[in-house]
């Protein structure tokens, strides 16, 4: 961005949500991305407000596989916790409430947005884990778990997702390269 611009309510919007977006800072944060993860983050806020501006009608599902897309390519990751759509409803939500003046509106609804806390992200054994436990191994993989009560978006998300409160995230890195992130129902 060019100094002495202002950026978009729109775009401050989405760069809000993505602070929040635990899936995309823990991506960022392990390097999922490669050396640039940071720069790639910013670039999708770009890529996300631009996107918008050159196509009509983008609804949410648009919006999911958009940034489906673009995490598998750029991220090599692949993101099954329902925080894409969450994150693609909210961002939709802001931009119809921006392309009706209501500007104000969204710099307060954002203002209370939270910014993802991955220090509450902790790894957990699983079940399959505590066997291998018991039989010595010289190349065991840990799986890291999310509970997806910390991988929401703001705490509106949290209630708007009541019923996705009793799912784990299983986030495996995966040999050749891929991470995969599987929600699993608690037992």
């Amino acid at each position: 961005m060019a100094h002495g611009l202002i950026p978009s309510p729109f775009k401050l919007s989405i760069n809000r949500v993505f602070g929040g977006w635990t899936a995309l800072q823990l991506a960022v944060s392990h390097g999922f991305g490669g050396v640039h993860s940071a720069e790639k983050a910013e670039w999708m806020v770009d890529v996300v407000e631009k996107w918008f501006q050159d196509n009509d009608d983008i609804q949410p599902f648009d919006l999911e596989e958009f940034l489906a897309e673009v995490l598998e390519t750029e991220f090599d990751m692949v993101c099954d916790d329902n925080s894409l759509q969450e994150v693609a409803k909210h961002i939709c939500g802001y931009f119809r409430l921006c392309s009706q003046g209501k500007h104000n509106d969204v710099l307060n609804q954002i203002q209370e947005l939270k910014s993802a806390n991955l220090q509450q992200c902790i790894e957990q054994p699983t079940e399959d884990e505590d066997e291998e436990a018991r039989v010595p191994s010289s190349n065991t993989q840990s799986p890291t778990h999310v509970s997806q009560n910390n991988s929401t978006v703001n705490s509106d998300l949290e209630k708007s997702s009541a019923a996705g409160n009793d799912e784990e995230m299983d986030v495996d890195a995966v040999v050749d390269g891929w991470t995969v992130v599987q929600r699993h129902k608690r037992k």
